[in-house]
């Protein structure tokens, strides 16, 4: 054996498991006891098994036999085993536990896994089926339930660690979020087939080692289909066998490793199991990984059906020999998408060199997507088919994949080779290529640089949608509605320019520290170094993980390498949301001899620009701006708030105690009615008031906010403060009871059992997320140590005269958003005030350096300090110029002369002073 001592992977607990095991899943019966004797004489020291495999006796059987001879001990063994399906009912955990323990003839485990998120009907059989023998029955045991009884097993002395299988993104944060005792492993399908690349970044970013089963494609599945590919028969696989004279199982094994991951392939035959561990001797070049890396089939299907893979190579500016061997570089390292036009004047190029990779066995014509377009000057519907012949002619292919309408702006050629403008319709030049169809030459029509408002036209006045809207889509201009819009109308975006053109810039920056390119952003490079990645391979990565096709254009063979390799990684949420913070706006490409077109495409940019979100703690996401409706006078809310829609606004806060959910509720449903939004695209918090802090009231107080919105669902229910006032009813009037002398009469209830009714509003599904208002950091505490569903926000007085820095630091540190109300100060109230910064001149100096109000200034402030601020104006100007603060930022001198303004509160509750529950008589 070339290595005998194997690396181990080091869990956040700071224990450890072997790099390899051998798995035992569809091991023959009669086999497999053999299969674990051969494996541990081989040097072998870490068995996976389940109970579902129903061979956990073999498996004890050539555990004890090894024992026995000497070859080991115990302690010298890493043995996993799974809690099956139909245990995940808490009092069934522990039973489930010793009938494994039992079966493999052991004290106790190295490691225990709840198998998969989904419960079956508790039950003797392991797959309990319905009356028609085809679905299966399950269980309502939640496995945020089974998990503190498997934290119980670690107590107990049965089992050393614990973990998860088959749990996506969503399901290990709702275990983190509950657990004393961290997962430490989540066991997934992995292989260059399916990378599984957002769940294994989500786990690396929380501490999680992977566990990679099937790791060489599971060939033998018994689900297979005759035509599924055959992972150890892929060309480039059995290339890097014969490169590195290793099988391709053995290759596949590695791969794995050096990706960081626990691998546990699974054989019975002696050879095999030697050969699958005899992997330490060799390593695979950073080149050969990319290789593999590439290999997942990562396309998206388009509205007809056709696969497109999802990046590709632009070709725009390469032009000549270099056009074809960049083409050739681009085919050889793995692209299977080509993007070129007829304006580049490459097609040639293009065409000769997918012709030779054709020829010369690489690829076949039906492997590779290939995309061209129509220039404007042969708008006319009688120029399009000699348009396009003109195209097929230069390419030399039978057909192309994607014809592209290249602008919506018709023009014609003059002699001296200048271009002016005519007035035809891009919808007749549509109806044209549509046409084109029926040829069997082009398999997909679509679009580019349209507005939302052309995709509109085009898909109402013809009876084909486009497949594609090609689009400058970028870290700078990310385009997020625009794709929002297209994706709801099942059209897929192609990012062109996606690296920001490395070496552009827009316009000299006014600070000599800020970067000129997203390349050298802080953020992005931090990113970077995480991943082991480059900046353009992250920005790429965003770029398809917001739901776009990039098509990066380079000459360089090494960068076409390099810019492929983005299919082992995905960025966290946070990541996301952490890029879309060097969102501008600013475009590239202004087509300028366009602008006095009457379908310019770019006046209507309101696609353009989109509010980013902050994730919450449960999956979640809040738009990082909202529009506070307290104060809108009885009759003013459904038109201020259809405004704030209109503007923009896409988060809405409400309260019972603001007499305006009604008015709310129907801004939204007239909104929905117009088709400005749907209901999923608005995020609606409302309210518990303190006179309904009795768990016998909250129900009821909250089926009344309910109903007087009437939208279907809540977004956010809040507790709106930790103090309870005495219940003196449901309506309006009874929401300030007091004694004869005028005294607010107060509760006694604590909130920690209000909050425990909130929770069954989430699990009834008339809530999404629940949270709190007015709570300090003691108070946080007490609902976090009794929770099972942790509050996600914590709304609270934030402005520069209040800052709250240390109460949001706790908060971030807990997972938990802070939302800033009177976020100006309380401008209003100035026998409330605390120093206000609005009418400052350094913020206003600030404001005209961004050409910005110093409104825009503070929200910004509250912005960058970590907040979601929801301002409130009656005041049309105000409302749009309040969410316009995303295109800018300030620098660390100017947030520090904000927080100079710290003072003290402006909505202090004093006549509930003297409740036990008072929130502010400490610090934070």
């Amino acid at each position: 054996m070339a290595c005998t001592t194997v690396p181990n992977a080091i869990f956040k607990n700071g224990n450890s498991i072997p790099m390899i095991g051998l798995g035992t899943w569809n091991s023959p019966p009669g086999q497999v006891a053999q299969a674990v004797k051969d494996a541990i004489d081989i040097g072998y020291r870490h068995i996976d098994c389940a109970h579902v495999y129903q061979n956990e006796h073999e498996v004890g059987e050539g555990i004890a036999a090894k024992i026995a001879e000497g070859v080991v001990k115990r302690e010298d063994l890493f043995v996993t085993s799974k809690l099956w399906n139909t245990f995940h009912r808490p009092d069934l955990v522990e039973g489930a536990c010793r009938t494994t323990l039992t079966n493999l003839k052991l004290d106790y485990l190295d490691l225990y896994l709840i198998h998969w998120p989904v419960g079956y009907k508790e039950g003797p059989e392991l797959f309990p089926m319905g009356p028609d023998g085809k679905t299966f029955v399950f269980s309502d045991a939640d496995y945020v339930d089974t998990w503190p009884q498997m934290e119980k097993l670690v107590d107990a002395g049965l089992v050393r660690n614990i973990g998860l299988s088959n749990f996506n993104t969503k399901q290990v944060q709702r275990v983190l979020d509950i657990a004393r005792i961290a997962p430490v492993t989540n066991q997934i399908e992995c292989h260059p087939y399916l990378h599984q690349s957002k769940i294994t970044s989500f786990c690396g970013a929380n501490g999680l080692i992977v566990t990679a089963y099937s790791p060489l494609g599971s060939p033998a599945r018994p689900w297979v289909k005759e035509d599924d590919p055959v992972l150890m028969d892929d060309a480039v696989v059995g290339q890097l066998a014969k490169k590195y004279g290793k099988t391709t199982a053995q290759i596949l094994i590695r791969y794995q490793i050096q990706l960081g991951h626990v691998v546990i392939p699974k054989s019975v035959t002696k050879e095999r199991i030697a050969s699958n561990f005899d992997v330490f001797s060799f390593q695979l070049s950073q080149p050969d990984m990319q290789q593999l890396a590439a290999l997942e089939p990562t396309t998206v299907t388009l509205n007809n059906g056709f696969q497109m893979p999802v990046l590709g190579l632009g070709t725009y500016n390469l032009l000549g020999n270099n056009c074809v061997e960049a083409v050739k570089s681009a085919i050889d390292a793995g692209y299977r998408h080509i993007d070129t036009a007829f304006l580049y004047k490459n097609e040639a190029e293009v065409g000769q060199a997918i012709r030779e990779k054709i020829s010369d066995g690489t690829i076949k014509r039906e492997d590779i997507f290939v995309t061209t377009k129509l220039w404007n000057t042969s708008h006319e519907p009688s120029q399009v088919l000699p348009a396009f012949e003109k195209s097929m002619a230069n390419l030399q292919l039978d057909y192309v994949d994607l014809y592209l309408m290249h602008t919506p702006v018709g023009s014609t050629a003059n002699a001296d080779g200048s271009e002016e403008l005519t007035e035809m319709d891009y919808v007749a030049t549509w109806k044209a290529m549509e046409h084109l169809l029926s040829t069997g030459r082009v398999r997909s029509i679509g679009v580019s640089n349209f507005n939302s408002e052309q995709l509109i036209r085009v898909i109402e006045h013809s009876g084909t949608t486009p497949v594609v809207n090609q689009v400058e889509c970028h870290v700078r201009l990310n385009q997020k509605k625009l794709i929002k819009f297209c994706k709801d109308r099942d059209i897929v975006i192609t990012a062109y320019s996606p690296l920001y053109r490395p070496g552009s810039t827009l316009r000299p920056s006014e600070d000599p520290l800020e970067p000129r390119h997203p390349f050298d952003d802080t953020r992005v490079k931090e990113i970077a170094q995480r991943y082991g990645k480059t900046p353009a391979q992250v920005l790429l990565r965003y770029l398809i993980d917001i739901g776009t096709v990039p098509i990066p254009k380079s000459g360089n063979p090494k960068r076409i390498r390099e810019n492929l390799n983005v299919f082992d990684f995905a960025l966290t949420p946070e990541e996301v949301v952490t890029l879309d913070g060097l969102q501008t706006g600013e475009r590239l490409v202004r087509f300028e001899s366009g602008i006095a077109h009457r379908y310019y495409p770019f006046n209507a940019d309101a696609m353009t620009t989109q509010v980013p979100t902050v994730p919450l703690g449960n999956g979640y996401a809040m738009p990082a701006i909202g529009y506070g409706t307290y104060l809108a006078l009885k009759g003013q809310g459904l038109e201020l708030v259809k405004k704030a829609i209109d503007a923009g606004y896409r988060h809405i806060d409400t309260a019972y105690l603001y007499e305006n959910e009604a008015e709310v509720g129907q801004a939204i449903r007239d909104k929905i009615a117009e088709g400005v939004i749907r209901r999923e695209d608005v995020f609606v918090t409302t309210k518990l008031w303190n006179t309904h802090h009795d768990p016998a009231h909250v129900e009821e107080a909250f089926r009344r906010s309910y109903n007087l919105l009437d939208i279907g669902y809540i977004d956010l229910f809040l507790i709106h403060s930790p103090m309870g006032q005495q219940f003196a009813g449901y309506e309006y009037e009874d929401m300030q009871p007091k004694d004869a002398d005028g005294n607010l009469l107060l509760s006694e209830v604590d909130y920690v059992e209000t909050w425990k009714v909130l929770e069954k509003l989430v699990t009834a599904g008339w809530v999404r997320s629940i949270g709190l208002s007015n709570f300090n950091s003691e108070q946080i505490e007490r609902i976090l140590a009794v929770a099972t569903i942790r509050p996600v926000n914590n709304q609270i007085e934030v402005n520069p005269g209040y800052d709250q820095r240390r109460l949001i630091e706790f908060c971030k540190a807990r997972g938990i958003t802070v939302t800033a109300y009177g976020p100006m100060g309380r401008p209003h109230r100035t026998t409330y005030g605390n120093r206000s910064a609005l009418g400052d001149p350094k913020v206003i100096e600030i404001g005209q350096k961004y050409g910005k109000t110093s409104g825009q200034v503070i929200l910004r402030y509250l912005i960058d300090i970590g907040t979601v601020p929801i301002p409130y104006s009656t005041n049309d100007e105000r409302i749009r110029q309040n969410i316009d603060v995303f295109d800018f930022k300030l620098t660390e001198d100017e947030i520090k002369y904000l927080a100079s303004f710290h003072s003290e509160r402006t909505i202090q509750f004093l006549p509930l002073k003297n409740h036990r529950y008072y929130p502010f008589n400490i610090d934070f």
